[in-house]
């Protein structure tokens, strides 16, 4: 596969994510990351005041 081939095929999965056609795996995020030189931080979401969690 070429690099233009490789620019391509990602120019497209880059559109449908934005698009909402698809989701994004956690392989290609991290790939994604990568190329653009980011880190990826997961951290628990954030609770609206007066919210309980229920167990």
């Amino acid at each position: 596969m070429t690099a233009a081939d490789l620019l391509a095929e990602a120019e497209s999965a880059l559109s449908r994510l934005v698009s909402g056609e698809r989701g994004l795996s956690i392989e290609a995020a991290e790939k994604l990351a990568l190329a653009l030189d980011l880190e990826i931080i997961i951290r628990p979401a954030k609770r609206k005041a007066g919210k309980t969690r229920k167990r």
